[in-house]
């Protein structure tokens, strides 16, 4: 399969099989293959896996001698917006990410990503305030708490959660940065980012503390796959309390970014 000339979200609007096209396929299709056989016809199975074979590999480029994830195959027009499409390929599509491949390819991105260089398609847009963005709908700290940056995640949030707007009703409201006033997405992106902070469902497994810091406490109660609920407490970086519904579910549990097993020791 070939995608030739396709926008890479707003940002660039001329580009061969872009990022978020081609890691939502693999993703989708992904999914769509491990569905049990009562939902999946075998025929639907087999199409899904022939599929999945010609969708074109995702993108990458070198930046200071270093592999980084791209925002498409080939990129033939100016940058002319502000979305991290080459970050799509860790969130919503998770293919990286804290506890899979090639974490730190996905991490080099973070610290190289579209807004922050001039590299690909000129530079950013002048409204763009040096190419620093917040706000709005912007998904990096999400990102950054999928690919276990502690530090990064941490500052989005607190930035997204305590952002005082005088002459707006209510704490959760905020200036726009993009839209409308007033502008509840930067806090539902801050919100989402916290969660992501303190569980992750990485495959099969439920992943606690990967982005989490160490002098933040809490308690907490977040729900995972397959209908299971994780509730506890962190303290100085360490869980307590823990509960696991259903309880079969405990085997699943992995602690911190090297994914060690709370329960035996693993």
């Amino acid at each position: 399969l070939h995608f030739p000339h396709v926008y890479a979200m707003e940002t660039f609007r001329d580009t061969d099989n872009p990022m978020p096209l081609v890691a939502g396929m693999k993703s989708l299709l992904q999914h769509l293959l491990k569905l049990p056989n009562s939902i999946a016809k075998k025929s639907d199975r087999e199409y899904w896996k022939e599929l999945l074979a010609r969708v074109p590999e995702i993108p990458l480029r070198k930046r200071n001698s270093k592999m980084i994830l791209a925002n498409a195959e080939k990129v033939y027009s100016q940058k002319v917006n502000v979305e991290v499409s080459e970050l799509y390929a860790v969130f919503p599509y998770h293919l990286y990410g804290v506890g899979l491949p090639n974490l730190e390819i996905a991490q080099e991105t973070y610290r190289n990503r579209t807004i922050l260089v001039n590299d690909v398609g000129g530079k950013n847009p002048e409204w763009s305030t040096n190419g620093r963005l917040r706000g709005g709908w912007r998904q990096e700290p999400i990102m950054a708490a999928m690919l276990g940056l502690t530090d990064s995640a941490k500052n989005e949030v607190v930035w997204g959660l305590n952002r005082p707007v005088p002459g707006l009703r209510f704490q959760g409201f905020a200036n726009s940065t993009y839209d409308g006033v007033p502008d509840v997405q930067q806090s539902s992106i801050a919100a989402t980012a916290l969660q992501r902070m303190i569980l992750q469902d990485v495959s099969d497994k439920i992943v606690l503390l990967p982005a989490w810091p160490t002098d933040w406490n809490c308690s907490f109660k977040l729900y995972a796959k397959k209908n299971t609920i994780v509730e506890g407490e962190i303290i100085n970086g360490q869980i307590t309390n823990l509960k696991v519904t259903p309880e079969e579910r405990k085997k699943d549990i992995q602690i911190g970014q090297n994914m060690k097993n709370i329960f035996n020791g693993n």
